[in-house]
């Protein structure tokens, strides 16, 4: 039986071995040197193939090719594909570089990681102005546009054949855009919301299609409620033209999901009217009910008329027998249930990643205390060290103690030699590469000329090395952003008009500001508000009138709801309503509730939300359609039927 070895330390062997081959080895030379691997040729091939998996998942390209005089394949890692080029950075471009990390978080992407491969140090002080979403299918689509292959996915049950153009963010969501190839009359640009593309994808190999010259002007594009421009077929030019006349309180909202572009008139007021071909009528017909009485269609008849149908069913529907439904779910305590920190074990690929990169900085600086090893990757100083002694036996055949790494633990200091091998950084994964590409673009739309420059720079650096990425990450400025910025940086106390809660009036606020962030798609001010006496978290864009008062505000720290990646955090006193839906509805309100939702019979689902305002509960109601009924609590029975004969004023006067 070969010697019980931990699948990390197994992996990290073979990586040096691999690495230090000075020609490819076989599976029985590999076997033979690597600890860990069983005498059985079928279950050593078994696992290698999974190692050999980990590693290149963990960017770590593997060289296949045949030994002389063997007729086997050998492997080999090249020190050309393993090594991260030198970007040729100077000190201001890796300080932007450095800022963009700490600034422009990925959900689950482990940013210190980064910092070392790019030679930054890491901001762990600063709390991330925005954050964005990270989907496992980022990267590699990334990879696909920028080597030119053809991507392979599933979309709405369709299998599609799909030439990448460009990643785009907007509104919350992450958007392919490409040119579908199983489309019958030949190449279509098409749309795909990225995280409803259906299980794997496949990439093709490269240099499969000419990029075109438009690739850069094709976010224009992701909108999911408008058909794109120009005609590429009959049933495209049969298309329906909706005309929308928006109130000034939706004007921003209606922009943000179908252009600006849109608007063809605006009043002295803020009102507009907006036109646009339809792409979805189901899907339109949704966004301008969960508008409620902020908007009215005005053509095509047939929808102003089906608008107006459903409008009134909702007046009829009451609240549900809630015998027939079981309890909320409860919630814990302080804690976002979707976004809780994960305390789970990483993946063997993940830790060795992580591992790899703590073992490059310790050989660059051939000492660090456990506490700063600790606060620069983000983990526990009991963590660091059990990583720390699991890498001191990682090493080459024969595993004598002259062939392992050297790592000395002595109190609170660790010192390395022998660790020559891991002086020079790791690639970056494609996922790395993506979230630093994005990172960067993501802060030259919203920092000053200086730092824009030096980051353009380091982006022009890194992108002529690694190959481009495409992505564009779309954040509309509002106006009264920077001078949130100023008095959350400096903690003075502000003033400034915000809608009341049924969005009628603007009401005078006062205050203490912690932070600005960037959650799905939208700036927010996270505060704590005198006039409720709680936290809240105001949306920038509707932030009028902005007055510093020169005071201080007390040092408090927020709720963990307000630490959280989703847009809307609830302080202690805000409402909470129980929801009833169809099930295929849930994707919608996913990202709303911190709140388990729970399967109940006849494919529907309960749902637990904070409650922004009852106007806003109102509205979502009316989007998410028949069947939508609030459950608890009593006062806002009646909540949908309001919307619902507000909206219809607008038609039946």
């Amino acid at each position: 039986m070969p010697p019980r070895v931990e699948k990390v330390e197994r992996v990290a062997d073979l990586l040096l071995v691999l690495l230090n081959a000075q020609e490819p080895l076989t599976l029985v030379q590999i076997g033979s040197s690597v600890r860990g691997y069983p005498p059985e040729e079928e279950a050593r091939r078994t696992q290698f193939e999974r190692d050999k998996r980990t590693l290149r998942e963990s960017g770590i390209p593997i060289t296949v090719s045949s030994p002389n005089s063997s007729a086997q394949d050998g492997y080999q890692i090249l020190a050309a594909d393993y090594y991260l080029p030198d970007l040729g950075l100077d000190d201001a471009e890796r300080n932007a570089l450095r800022l963009a990390l700490a600034s422009v978080r990925f959900e689950g992407t482990m940013h210190a990681e980064i910092a070392v491969k790019i030679g930054a140090e890491p901001e762990s002080t600063l709390p991330a102005v925005m954050e964005l979403p990270r989907l496992p299918a980022l990267g590699r689509i990334g990879e696909a546009i920028r080597d030119r292959a053809v991507v392979t996915l599933s979309y709405h049950d369709r299998r599609r054949e799909v030439e990448p153009e460009v990643l785009v963010f907007r509104s919350g969501h992450w958007y392919l855009i490409g040119q579908d190839r199983s489309v019958r009359e030949g190449l279509s640009r098409r749309t795909f919301r990225v995280d409803r593309i259906e299980g794997e994808i496949a990439i093709g190999p490269p240099g499969a299609f000419e990029r075109r010259k438009d690739a850069e002007l094709a976010h224009e594009l992701a909108f999911s409620l408008r058909a794109p421009s120009g005609h590429e077929s009959e049933a495209q030019e049969q298309r329906q033209v909706l005309e929308l006349f928006v109130d000034a309180s939706a004007t921003a909202a209606v922009i943000e999901m179908v252009g600006r572009d849109v608007v063809f008139a605006r009043d002295d007021d803020g009102r507009a009217r907006v036109s646009f071909p339809i792409a979805d009528e189901e899907a339109v017909i949704s966004w301008i009910l969960g508008l409620g009485a902020a908007a009215e269609v005005l053509s095509p008849a047939s929808i102003r008329e089906e608008v107006i149908a459903r409008l009134s069913s909702y007046l009829a529907e009451g609240p549900p027998n809630r015998d027939d439904l079981p309890a909320p779910a409860p919630r814990a305590a302080g804690v976002d249930a979707r976004h809780r920190e994960r305390r789970v074990t990483l993946d063997a690929g993940a830790r060795l990643r992580r591992m790899i990169a703590m073992l490059t900085f310790l050989a660059n600086e051939g000492s660090a205390s456990i506490s700063d090893l600790a606060k620069r990757f983000g983990i526990d100083e009991k963590t660091v060290v059990s990583e720390l002694e699991l890498a001191a036996c990682f090493g080459l055949p024969p595993y004598t103690p002259d062939q392992l790494l050297e790592i000395l633990i002595l109190d609170d200091e660790v010192h390395v030699h022998r660790l020559e091998a891991l002086e020079r950084p790791l690639r970056l994964t494609p996922d790395e590469g993506f979230a630093l590409a994005a990172a960067a673009r993501t802060l030259i739309k919203t920092e000053g000329v200086g730092q824009q420059s030096s980051l353009a720079g380091a982006l022009e650096k890194l992108e002529s090395v690694l190959g481009e990425n495409l992505v564009h990450v779309e954040v509309e400025i509002p106006p009264s952003l920077e001078v949130l910025r100023e008095a959350a940086a400096t903690s003075t106390v502000v003033e400034f008009d915000y809608p009341s809660s049924g969005g009628v009036q603007m009401m005078r606020r006062r205050v203490e500001p912690y932070a600005v962030v960037f959650r799905e798609g939208k700036f927010y001010l996270d505060a704590f508000c005198h006039l409720r006496n709680d936290w809240r978290r105001f949306l920038v864009q509707n932030v009028h009138n902005v007055q510093p008062t020169g005071e201080r505000g007390a040092v408090r720290t927020p709720p963990s709801e307000f630490l959280g990646s989703r847009a809307f955090a609830e302080g202690e006193t805000t409402p909470l309503a129980t929801l009833v839906m169809p099930a295929r509805m849930q994707y919608f309100v996913e990202s709303l509730t911190s709140f388990e939702i729970q399967e109940i019979a006849s494919e529907q689902i309960l749902v637990t939300l904070a409650v922004g305002s009852q106007r806003w509960l109102g509205n979502l109601l009316l989007r998410l359609g028949s069947g939508a009924q609030v459950v608890s609590p009593k006062e806002f029975w009646h909540t949908k039927s309001d919307a619902a004969r507000e909206a219809l004023g607008r038609y039946l006067s």
